[in-house]
């Protein structure tokens, strides 16, 4: 029985934990349960990791004491220094999944050598089909089959739907149509170059910050200055959008310093990814985990996946992004964020008459994926002699909502380009998001 059980490998599982959250991910995805665990002080921690990771709470030294102290447990599993004791066991965490898998080997045959003792007690009673059947059971045993129990759940045991929470994304007939974007979802926002996509985040961000909710924005194609001075135009009154004439001559619009500095004030739960940061796929997903810790971030814009860095060191761009994109939906449901990922139009977008949910360029998994697709359309037609433009129009189109169960529904959309604005109405054109300065002098944006 000896042979069976290793002190030194569940100490070495629990301390992966500690070290590094993600473990208890592969824990989980391995199926290691508490009673795959012999030492009853392994299970009472692992139980307590349990109930941190089910409150989405940091895993560490710290929180396991607290927890085991409001159990009653910490003297049972040998106190703060044998918590302590977890990680300097640990040579990587990188071994975690080998470490998981060899445990449940040893519980595995631990569980096997008990029902064949209780087999061979009661041998003499079991007819040849009873041992048949005996030994069927044995099979499943040694090929893990009959240990699948906390993978499903029973209707009669599944809590009934209660009332869905959205976040509403400041157009009117957008959120009619979605009944806003659920939270728990991803949504994939596309459109050719110039449709408008970066005023519609901007809009939904600020909507979303007038809420009293945090945002997180990720851009692989602007700096945070040229972020932020876009977005503050968005988000600006009209008496603090004043008209100036730029050193070329050209009629520009800029903000009252003021207000200005209101509104980036206004903006204190907007954070923006420093532009020195690698956008790899660990280091954004790490840090969207911590700052939905942090600031109780409910919105997460990322734009865009072709400008992100997968963690996948195949060589499959295809494959490579959906795995990105499953992980980011993974992410969205495990922390009821909502998260709207921009992803280039392919080439056949701008052929096709309808829009359609495979507009979009990449991998086909990631419109599958989406709960919504959104599409951003601009129609600009011109005079044959003149070239000039003689009509402007814009459309948001709903590809895909999987929530709704519908699909292609278009939604016409109006541009204020003063206001650097769209609206489905008058309303979100005279929005106030709340920042409240009314000042005279120009701030005259810097074009670079």
């Amino acid at each position: 029985m000896d042979k069976l059980i290793s002190s030194d490998l569940e100490a070495a599982v629990l301390g992966c934990i500690l070290l590094e959250n993600e473990c208890f991910e592969t824990a989980k995805e391995l199926n290691l349960r508490t009673s795959d665990f012999h030492f009853e002080n392994t299970k009472i921690v692992y139980e307590a990791m349990k109930v941190l990771y089910n409150q989405n709470s940091e895993i560490d030294s710290v929180t396991i004491v607290e927890t085991l102290k409001e159990g009653g447990n910490l003297e049972n599993v040998g106190g703060v220094s044998f918590v302590c004791s977890l990680p300097t066991i640990v040579p990587t965490t990188t071994h975690m999944g080998e470490y998981v898998k060899r445990l449940k080997v040893l519980s595995n045959k631990r569980l096997i050598l008990a029902e064949m003792q209780r087999i061979t007690q009661n041998i003499s009673n079991l007819s040849l089909e009873e041992l048949e059947k005996e030994a069927e059971n044995l099979k499943d045993l040694s090929s893990d089959t009959g240990r699948f129990d906390n993978k499903f759940t029973c209707a009669d045991k599944i809590d009934e739907v209660k009332k869905v929470k959205s976040l509403s994304t400041g157009f009117n007939k957008l959120d009619r149509a979605l009944h806003g974007l659920e939270y728990g979802t991803l949504t994939v926002l596309t459109g050719e170059p110039s449709t408008g996509k970066s005023t519609l985040l901007n809009q939904i961000i600020a909507n979303t910050l007038a809420n009293n909710e945090s945002v997180f924005l990720y851009s692989g194609e602007l700096p945070q200055k040229k972020l932020l001075s876009w977005f503050k135009r968005t988000v600006a009154e009209p008496e603090d959008i004043q008209e100036y004439v730029d050193e070329y001559g050209s009629a520009q619009y800029g903000l009252d310093i003021k207000a200005s500095d209101a509104i980036k004030k206004w903006s204190k739960n907007l954070c923006i990814l420093n532009d020195d940061e690698k956008p790899s796929e660990s280091n954004l997903i790490g840090t969207i985990k911590y700052l939905v810790k942090e600031k109780n971030i409910r919105l997460v814009v990322l734009d865009n996946l072709m400008t992100m860095i997968t963690d996948d060191p195949g060589s499959d761009e295809y494959k490579k992004q959906k795995n990105l994109v499953n992980n980011l939906k993974k992410l969205a449901k495990k922390y009821e964020l909502v998260i709207i990922l921009v992803a280039h139009a392919n080439k056949k977008s701008a052929e096709n008459r309808i829009p359609n949910m495979f507009d979009v360029s990449g991998a086909a998994e990631i419109v599958n994926l989406a709960d919504y697709v959104l599409k951003a359309i601009r129609e600009i037609k011109r005079d044959d002699e003149t070239n000039q433009i003689i009509s402007d129009e814009s459309c948001l189109w709903i590809a895909k909502n999987r929530i709704e169960g519908i699909q292609n529904v278009p939604m016409r959309m109006f541009f204020d380009s003063v206001r650097k604005r769209f609206y489905t109405d008058g309303t979100e054109l005279r929005k106030d998001y709340g920042y409240k300065s009314k000042y005279t002098q120009v701030e005259i944006e810097d074009p670079f």
